[in-house]
């Protein structure tokens, strides 16, 4: 509806705050660009270079919709996951969870089982694509 529209497009861009002295970002796709996609076999170099784009230390982000943690140089980078639509083979909602203390951060990336059918469902009641539907179901 142009009301939800309106409400996602009020949202901000990024979010900063601090755990044990290290400063976290939270975006959707890049430090700069919200539609970039950031796959985690892209080269060590485009890491950086996103690194040098924020003075965080840990960069937390989504779109591509497929997990994963790599550490270079001081920086820790997250992708974590989808909640609503995975991509990465697993249909189940996806959730990052971080552990920060002084002297680490831990991940974990949990998987939660929802009524995947009944959501299927609905994107069908909508009117939506069929292929929304279908890669859904098989977490694509």
């Amino acid at each position: 509806t142009h009301k939800t529209k309106e409400y996602f497009k009020s949202l901000p861009v990024e979010l900063n705050f601090f755990a044990q002295d290290k400063k976290i970002l939270l975006f959707h796709a890049a430090p700069h660009k919200n539609n970039l996609y950031w796959y985690e076999d892209r080269p060590e170099r485009f890491f950086m270079e996103m690194a040098r784009k924020t003075d965080a230390s840990i960069l937390i982000y989504g779109h591509t919709h497929k997990p994963y943690r790599k550490d270079l140089v001081n920086r820790i980078f997250i992708n974590a996951g989808s909640v609503g639509k995975p991509k990465d083979g697993d249909p189940r909602t996806c959730v990052a969870l971080l552990e920060v203390t002084s002297d680490r951060v831990k991940t974990e990336f949990l998987r939660i089982e929802y009524d995947i059918e009944k959501t299927a469902s609905a994107i069908m009641e909508q009117g939506l694509p069929p292929y929304f539907a279908e890669k859904l179901r098989q977490g694509r």
